[in-house]
């Protein structure tokens, strides 16, 4: 029987929001019962004082990455995934229950062998390596199976803020996705409350992972930086509404400070 894992506090942090939301699979269910999230008690706690339903926002967020990649995926059942950073999250093995024979490449700088320990998947191969080392990384998926001239889907998920633009650019430019899907804190378009809120639980994180500076893009700006045209774009009030037929928490498309955007290439 494996041991509960320990996770430091920011990698428990999102798992505690998901709180069994979003991913229904047996095998993400077994997967999460042996990780142990105490350590993201306290951060968790801070960012519920800020504002007490931000698990909403992870809610919409995951929700909506999650349905684009299983529309893309039903017209291109043939790519392989990339995410980039994916941790210690369990998108991609919710993915590999949905898409039966689907490779899904995750990479990671220091989580990969934690969850080298608790899962056994052959089509999820889990890489360590630093996305700033973008040639290293095109090596490491090459070895694992990774077709570069095949179309590929890069998934972003809960990165882009602490990656600098060069770093974003030179990784996406060496993958050369055929589709990306990226959630990004906006720079504008944002009202006054919304802001306030984005701005304290991001510095909040910053603080605990001792970032000189959060990066923030509007769909438009990561377009051009990343070199590929939008096909999709939705706030936190067009996510809410898409995964649960109304609005509550998200009124309107300024009380928002994240955003999920689909890319394509050009």
């Amino acid at each position: 029987m494996v041991e509960s894992m320990k996770l430091s506090e920011t990698s428990a942090l999102v798992l505690r929001f998901l709180q069994g939301q979003v991913y229904h699979s047996k095998a993400v269910e077994d997967y999460l019962s042996h990780l142990d999230l105490s350590a993201g008690q306290s951060l968790h706690e801070a960012c519920n004082a800020i504002w007490p339903e931000y698990a909403e926002v992870i809610f919409n967020r995951k929700h909506m990455i999650l349905h684009h990649i299983n529309e893309t995926l039903a017209k291109n059942p043939s790519m392989k995934i990339i995410s980039g950073a994916a941790g210690l999250d369990p998108l991609g093995l919710e993915v590999t229950q949905r898409h039966k024979g689907l490779d899904i490449f995750e990479i990671d700088r220091e989580q990969m062998s934690i969850k080298a320990e608790l899962i056994s998947n052959p089509r999820l191969h889990l890489i360590e390596g630093d996305l700033a080392d973008a040639s290293s990384i095109i090596d490491k998926l090459k070895r694992a199976g990774w077709q570069q001239h095949r179309p590929t889907f890069l998934i972003m998920e809960g990165i882009s803020y602490y990656l600098t633009p060069d770093i974003l650019k030179n990784f996406v430019t060496a993958i050369k996705p055929q589709y990306a899907i990226f959630d990004h804190l906006r720079e504008s378009g944002m009202n006054e409350a919304a802001n306030i809120i984005g701005s304290k639980v991001f510095n909040l994180i910053r603080d605990y992972i001792k970032m000189d500076k959060i990066q923030r893009y509007d769909a438009s700006s990561l377009s051009k930086l990343l070199g590929m045209k939008i096909s999709n774009n939705w706030s936190l009030c067009a996510m809410e509404r898409h995964r649960t037929g109304n609005n509550i928490h998200f009124l309107s498309d300024d009380f928002g400070w994240l955003d999920v955007t689909a890319f394509e290439a050009i």
